[in-house]
């Protein structure tokens, strides 16, 4: 079994849009294309991942327990992407060094090598 990104986007956007056509519209695509790669990702899993009633369309009990993963891959994707065009380096300190030291080793750093650096506290 293997996952399609493009069936797992559609599946997050009908749960954060509340409906097949909320998603539809949000990724540019057609109401019946989003519908059937969210039923083919159903087929896929085997489990049902979104029931439509009354107040739209919700997680079902399998779905809700799928949405952190899926999302988490869809932020997978996205970094992996961007692995390849963001150049930047993260560095993560904490009290006086992020503080207080290393501001200015950054600032040399990225004059000297032309990278941006994010410091994560």
């Amino acid at each position: 079994m293997s996952l399609n990104l493009r069936q797992v986007r559609a599946f997050v956007a009908v749960i954060e849009g509340g409906s097949f056509l909320a998603a539809s519209r949000a990724l540019g695509w057609s109401q019946p294309a989003v519908t059937q790669l969210v039923r083919k990702l159903e087929e896929t899993l085997g489990a049902l991942l979104v029931a439509r009633d009354r107040r739209g369309s919700v997680p079902t009990a399998a779905g809700a327990l799928f949405l952190p993963h899926a999302r988490g891959l869809l932020r997978a994707e996205a970094a992996a992407i961007g692995a390849l065009h963001d150049r930047r380096l993260l560095v993560g300190a904490g009290g006086n060094v992020g503080t207080y030291l290393l501001p200015a080793e950054i600032a040399r750093f990225e004059s000297r090598h032309g990278r941006p650096v994010e410091l994560a506290a």
